[in-house]
Formats: structure tokens, C-alpha cells, sequence
């Protein structure tokens, strides 16, 4: 960095999906005398870490979709990626044409990295001359039965799971089909493929759009999910 020479090493921290997770990774990280981190991915948890990180002078790249992800009061904080308003109005616009969609449910969980970019891509959807409404579930929930008979009521043509953790988005697209949903399935960012996976693969579905940043087919990305489900 500059002149310097600076050692890396990889330090994982849990930031616990939490405002509180995020600001004691960032004091964590400041006892350690670390001041480059690549994280944290979500916005809560970057709420957390950004005035922490900031006393401590600690560089930090996020992938949170928050609207005040960055701001000019947090200079030492950098996006790892775009988001939902530079690509997620072709990825709709895209999807509306080719699958006649009229109506979507936008769903996260009930905390800012949920809601905030779920709110973003609401009004997406909306430009997008779209009807959309937003539901909000309690981060950690595992039965979304009554969740799905929901929007099953709603009788809409999509489901947009992209800020709900894959794990969770699984669940519910796999109770949703169970109980006889027939429409589309959204995903505007990473996770797509663990959900498809997760729910039975692509066979199972109608349609499904999505977008994500990171090359899945690539063979070092393979290999490495690859390594990861083997330990």
C-alpha cells in the first residue's frame, strides 16, 4: 500500500447479521491492528462496523445494498460491487417482457438488510410499471408455511427472494411450490444458484430470473464451492 509492504492474512469474523456483530468485528479487527477487511457483506451489519471502522481508520469493502451504504461521512468505506440501481432496472425490465410479468412480492427479513434494499428494488419494479408489495419476516425463521399460503393469496406472477439469505430463500421457494405456486421466481443477486440447488434444480420450475456478480461456471469458483461442501 503506497511504499509500504503489508502483510495479509485471513482473519473470519461473525458479524452475527447484526448491527451489534458489525461494530464488535470492527473492534475485533482494530485489537488485531487490521486495517483493511474486505466485508461486511450485509447492511446491518455494516451499520455497525462503518463508525467503529472509522475511529479506527480501518478501510472496509461491502457488498451492502443499504441506501446509506456510503456516505461522504464514512470516506473509508468502498462498494465490492454495483448495486440494485445500476443493473437491477435491466434484469426486471428483461424479465417483465419475457415471462408477462404484471405483479410481484418482494420478501427479507424485517432488519435495514432487508428492508433497505428490498425498498430499492420495490421502486425498480415499480418504474418498471410493475405492482409490488413488499413483506418483511423475522430473520432466523425456518417455516414459511403461513408466509407462503400468503402470497399465494396475493395471486401474484413473481416471487423476488434477492434479499433473503439462500438458505432462507430455498425454504420458502420449496414451500411455495409444494403448495402449488405456478409463477415466477426472481433472484437479482448472488445465491440464485443455491436456491435452484436447493429446491431440486431447474426442472422444478416455471421460470426463474436472476443476476449475480460472481461467475459461478468459472472452474476456480467451482473448485472452491467445491472445497467448501467437502470440509
Amino acid at each position: 500500500m503506497g511504499t509500504r509492504k503489508c502483510k495479509v492474512t485471513v482473519v473470519a469474523v461473525d458479524a452475527m447479521s447484526s448491527a451489534a456483530g458489525g461494530a464488535a468485528a470492527a473492534n475485533y479487527f482494530a485489537s488485531q491492528n487490521i486495517h483493511v477487511v474486505v466485508g461486511p457483506p450485509l447492511s446491518v451489519e455494516n451499520t455497525g462496523f462503518k463508525p467503529v471502522g472509522k475511529r479506527n481508520d480501518i478501510l472496509h469493502f461491502t457488498t451492502a445494498f443499504a441506501a446509506d451504504a456510503l456516505s461522504p461521512d464514512f470516506p473509508l468505506v468502498f462498494h465490492q460491487l454495483q448495486g440494485p440501481p445500476a443493473w437491477a432496472g435491466l434484469v426486471i425490465k428483461t424479465a417483465k417482457e419475457r415471462f408477462k410479468l404484471r405483479s410481484v412480492v418482494v420478501l427479507g427479513p424485517n432488519d435495514q438488510s432487508g428492508t433497505d434494499a428490498g425498498n430499492q428494488l420495490a421502486k425498480i419494479y415499480d418504474a418498471a410499471d410493475i405492482k409490488t408489495t413488499t413483506e418483511w419476516y423475522q430473520r432466523g425463521t425456518t417455516n414459511f408455511g403461513s408466509l407462503a399460503t400468503r402470497i399465494i393469496g396475493m395471486n401474484v406472477d413473481a416471487v423476488d427472494t434477492t434479499t433473503m439469505p439462500p438458505a432462507d430463500g430455498g425454504n420458502l421457494v420449496k414451500q411455495l411450490l409444494e403448495a402449488g405456486y405456478k409463477g415466477s421466481f426472481g433472484r437479482l443477486g448472488a445465491g440464485g444458484d443455491v436456491v435452484i440447488k436447493n429446491v431440486g434444480g431447474p426442472g422444478v420450475f416455471k421460470s426463474f430470473y436472476g443476476f449475480d456478480h460472481v461467475p459461478t461456471e468459472d472452474p476456480a469458483i467451482l473448485n472452491s464451492m467445491l472445497t467448501s461442501s467437502a470440509s
